[in-house]
């Protein structure tokens, strides 16, 4: 069984401030075996899993194996349930995206301090109770 990790930490300093929930909407980067358009479309679509149906997913293939998912819920295990759930086994997973933050170059196990256009795009978010686009 391979092991699969979450990679990246939105920072505990955050918690209960409010912005944390902003980023709900995740976007991951998922490698599979290759994924055909029919599997593509249902998770767009949305799928229906064990604890229910889940929202319509915005999916984008990003190599033969690989596909971006982005979700606005967060249950427990949810994109590889829905992976799964379309004949799909995860062999990686790493959340590349937190509300309006953006991973980038940022390795496992590293971190920095936001910039200034990042807490900007979280105070707008946070406003507005949404994600918001990736800050730049």
């Amino acid at each position: 069984m391979p092991d699969i990790r979450r990679v990246g930490v939105l920072g505990a300093g955050l918690m209960g401030s409010g912005i944390a929930e902003v980023c709900a909407k995740a976007g991951y980067e998922v490698v599979v075996r290759e994924v055909d358009e029919e599997a593509l479309a249902a998770l767009r679509r949305g799928v229906v899993l064990d604890d229910g149906p889940t929202a319509p997913a915005t999916v984008r293939r990003l190599r033969r194996d690989t596909i971006e998912i982005t979700i606005h819920e967060g249950r427990k295990r949810q994109v590889k349930r829905m992976c799964e759930h379309v004949g799909h086994r995860v062999r990686s997973l790493e959340r590349v995206t937190f509300g309006p933050l953006s991973l980038g170059a940022l390795g496992p196990g590293a971190h920095r301090r936001l910039t200034d256009a990042e807490v900007a795009a979280l105070t707008v978010a946070g406003a507005a109770g949404g994600a918001g686009p990736p800050a730049a």
